[in-house]
Order: structure tokens, then C-alpha cells, then sequence
């Protein structure tokens, strides 16, 4: 399928610095050092925006703690943190925002105060395939990574916890795809594990683990929702306060999950003219 080969194609990305770096006025080791954000002219910043700014390629952020909101709207640009210690504080604001088509964003942590209504990583209006890898998002006022706008996103290897509604929510209608990815302890005021609007569709979910223990609230909340013409498959579902997944709409296919612990129904079929079957189900799994 589309989606799959999209995702082998990010497997053979090479995420990391252009040759042509050694040419730089400033090291990328001295600027780490130094906790700068370094760009592709060679100048080091303060501020991840004002090196998004200057840059046209890339930009590499050290494993330091930036109290700020950034809206990275530079096409093709590679954004790479340093690990989970790379943490973008949004604080009252969003954490990052990419607005922009082709942006890699690898290797960094976001957090948003819990009470902002305001989301770790989400995009904008101008965002096409957009590739999120191994990213955090830690706290959150509504979600934790949000693929509003845009479509044939992947977003892989990522893992989202204390957000109040969703870890992951996808609104888009065009090959957006969500893999090997973690949400543990999410919608814990409203929303559901993995949300989706109502006129998703076309998106993959595949491999990823959801474990809603410790929300705070009953909330009906569904660990994973599908919309129109979507594929589930190999995830595992535990401990959702409603339903486990949930197939609205009609086309999608949910297969080959394990799901136990929900508190009304592990699969459910909403909709029409889906595929769900094979799913294992219940406490022994």
C-alpha cells in the first residue's frame, strides 16, 4: 500500500547534516557546547525560531531546555534535537508548529503547560509530509502531537504522555500515517487516546501501544478512533475507560490488534462495511 511504502522510504532517509557543514564559521561541537542552536549558514542562536529564521536546510539544537514557541514555515527543513533532553518548553503557547511542506523534526522532547489548550506539536495550513521521529511529547493542554492540516504525514517512534485530551490526533484526509509509537497516560480531562475529526480518513495506525492507566477521569473515552477508509493493525490497547477501537465510517480495516481492559466494548463497529476481525481480545491476552 501507499502508506507502507512511505514508511520504508523514511526507514532509508539519512536524517543528519549536509556535507557541505564542515564549511561552517562555527562548529557544530562548539555551539552545542555553548547551548546555541546552530543553523546551515554556520552562525549559532539563541532561540530555535531566529535559527529556523536564518536557515534553509537545517538546523541542530543541544540537549538544553528552550522557553519558547516555534513556527517552523522553511520548507525542507531538517529540525534535530539532541534526545529527549532537547525539550522545547511552550510553557502558555504551542510547543512547535510546522507550517511548512518536507520538515523533518527528529530527536527532542515538547511540553505545554497543562492548562493552555494548547498542543505539544501540531500543523498548519501550508504543512505537506511532514516526517515527526522520536520525538517526545511530555505534558499538554490538549494533545500531544496534532496533524490538523496538511496529509501524507509520519509520524514514528514517538511517545506522548500527561496530555489532556489525545496523545496523537489526526485530522487530515490524505495518507497520514502513525507507527511504533507510545501514548501512556493520555486524555486525562476529555478526548480519546488516538483521535480522529470527523471527516478523517485514509490514515494507517500500526504497531504502536496505548495504555491509558492513571487518567484522572471517566470520560468515555475510546483508545483508538477510525474513520473512513483506514488501517489499524498490530497495535496493543489497554485500558481504555469506553471502547478499546472503534471502527465509524466505512472502508477501514482493523485487524490483528490486541485489546483488554476497556471498559465497555474492546472492538467495536460503529460504522459500516469494515473489515474487523482477528483481533484478540480480552484479559488473558
Amino acid at each position: 500500500m501507499t502508506q507502507n511504502k512511505k514508511y520504508n522510504q523514511l526507514r532509508t532517509d539519512q536524517v543528519k547534516i549536509p556535507r557541505d557543514a564542515k564549511a561552517v564559521e562555527t562548529t557544530i561541537s562548539q555551539a552545542l557546547k555553548d547551548s546555541k542552536v546552530i543553523a546551515d549558514n554556520g552562525k549559532a542562536y539563541d532561540t530555535i525560531q531566529a535559527a529556523q529564521d536564518a536557515a534553509s536546510s537545517w538546523i541542530k539544537i543541544p540537549p538544553e531546555t528552550f522557553n519558547e514557541t516555534a513556527t517552523i514555515d522553511t520548507t525542507g527543513l531538517k529540525v534535530l534535537g539532541s534526545g529527549k533532553n532537547t525539550l522545547i518548553n511552550g510553557e502558555s503557547g504551542k510547543g512547535l508548529k510546522i507550517d511548512a511542506s518536507d520538515v523533518i523534526v527528529s530527536s527532542l522532547s515538547i511540553k505545554t503547560d497543562s492548562s493552555s489548550g494548547a498542543s505539544c506539536l501540531t500543523t498548519g495550513s501550508s504543512a505537506q509530509s511532514i516526517k515527526v521521529v522520536n520525538c517526545r511529547a511530555e505534558q499538554s493542554g490538549t494533545y500531544g502531537f496534532w496533524m490538523a492540516d496538511g496529509g501524507q504525514h509520519i509520524i514514528s517512534d514517538c511517545y506522548a504522555t500527561l496530555t489532556e485530551k489525545g496523545g496523537f490526533r489526526i485530522d487530515t484526509t490524505s495518507e497520514t500515517v502513525l507507527t511504533n509509537s507510545i501514548a501512556k497516560d493520555v486524555a486525562r480531562s476529555d478526548g480519546n487516546g488516538i483521535s480522529a475529526g470527523a471527516n478523517a480518513k485514509n490514515y494507517t495506525v500500526s504497531n504502536c501501544i496505548l495504555d491509558t492507566t492513571g487518567s484522572q477521569t471517566s470520560n468515555n473515552q475510546t483508545g483508538i478512533n477510525v474513520r473512513t477508509d483506514c488501517v489499524v493493525y498490530g497495535n496493543r490497547v489497554l485500558n481504555a475507560d469506553h471502547t478499546g477501537i472503534e471502527a465509524f465510517n466505512t472502508g477501514s480495516v482493523v485487524v490483528n490488534n490486541r485489546v483488554s481492559g476497556s471498559g465497555s466494548s474492546n472492538v467495536k463497529e460503529s460504522g459500516s462495511g469494515n473489515i474487523v476481525r482477528n483481533n484478540l481480545t480480552g484479559s488473558a491476552n
